[in-house]
């Protein structure tokens, strides 16, 4: 499997994730949300539960969907203009937490998946090793 290790889109997820914390520090938003929205995508692998396992770096078929539905960009991306449209805070802080989570697994190497498990890439192909992007 590889990481390529992307900086901008790591320094994008400390930046909107320090937005969501603003938020909460405020008082704008609950403080759960922070937690739930960075910790809340990978809860999809709980899908994989009681799956045979694949080999290294797959994930279990049946997990894919899920995680490519909560780890896809246009989620937190659509909750962050239903959030500011409703005036809610504590969604937008939530929404914000998620989209750092992305950000953070784009910024060290992991995408959607295919359909057999394996990291998809910029082009759609499987990650095999870990390099570091060039500069």
């Amino acid at each position: 499997m590889t990481h390529v290790i992307r900086p901008v889109p790591l320094t994008a997820a400390f930046a909107v994730l320090g937005v969501a914390i603003l938020l909460a520090v405020a008082g704008h938003a609950a403080w759960w949300v922070i937690p739930a929205g960075v910790i809340g995508p990978d809860l999809s692998f709980l899908a994989a539960l009681g799956a045979p396992q694949p080999e290294h770096g797959l994930m279990p078929a049946r997990a894919v969907v899920p995680y490519n539905i909560v780890h896809h960009p246009a989620g937190p991306i659509a909750a962050v203009v239903v959030s500011l449209l409703v005036g809610n805070s504590t969604a937008l802080a939530l929404s914000f937490a998620w989209g750092s989570h992305l950000l953070w697994d784009r910024g060290v190497g992991y995408n959607l998946r295919n359909a057999d498990g394996s990291i998809k890439n910029g082009g759609g192909r499987a990650h095999s090793e870990f390099v570091e992007e060039p500069r």
